[in-house]
């Protein structure tokens, strides 16, 4: 084999891969939202879901609902911190204090303690025939019940970062504005009915 013929063939097995060196180089950026596309897709359309309604959720929470009192209480802070660690378990936190909230609303406070502890259909049950509550609340409760159930049953259950802020925000607004109806009906009592004449 002379040189000319031993180089053509060098050049020739060496153009595939050289040539496909050189297109991920030049399209790495394009690549990259490729891969963070497919990792989406990989996620599951449960993932996808309940990121697109948690979304819708937050914005409708943050046009109706007063801002937090305290935007850096201690509850809100150990719930962000459990973000981090655990998705699932952040968006658990959440839900439970606007169950707690809901409950110091319909519960009367003399309630013994066995009675305070009803399944989440009967607290729903009661709110929605409370009166208490605001349409846009009870929509938005149920809302969070809903998306609280998909991040509880669903296996393998993983939802972005930005997914569980958006539902814990939502969940905390949510049960500042109930707790604080709840506490504002204990501050104002029934007026007492007139004497009879």
């Amino acid at each position: 084999m002379d040189g000319p013929t031993f180089f053509s063939i060098v050049i020739a097995s060496l153009a595939w891969p050289v040539t496909v060196i050189v297109l991920v180089c030049r399209l790495r950026p394009e690549i990259s939202l490729l891969i963070s596309f497919l990792k989406k897709v990989k996620a599951g359309p449960i993932e996808a879901e309940f990121e697109r309604e948690v979304k819708e959720l937050r914005t409708e929470v943050e046009a109706d609902l007063p801002v937090p009192a305290d935007p850096v209480s201690p509850a809100r802070q150990r719930i962000l911190q459990l973000a981090n660690i655990s998705p699932r378990s952040a968006i658990i936190e959440a839900w439970q204090m606007v169950e707690f909230a809901a409950q110091s609303l319909v519960l009367p406070i003399t309630s013994s303690p066995t009675e305070k502890v009803e399944t989440a259909t009967r607290q729903w049950r009661r709110l929605q025939s409370s009166g208490r509550l605001t349409r846009s609340q009870v929509s938005m409760y149920a809302d969070l019940r809903g998306l609280r159930n998909q991040a509880v049953h669903a296996p393998d259950f993983n939802p972005s970062y930005e997914a569980t802020l958006n539902y814990i925000e939502a969940a905390l607004r949510l049960s500042e504005s109930i707790a604080a109806q709840a506490s504002a009906s204990t501050a104002d009592p029934a007026p007492e009915a007139p004497a009879p004449l």
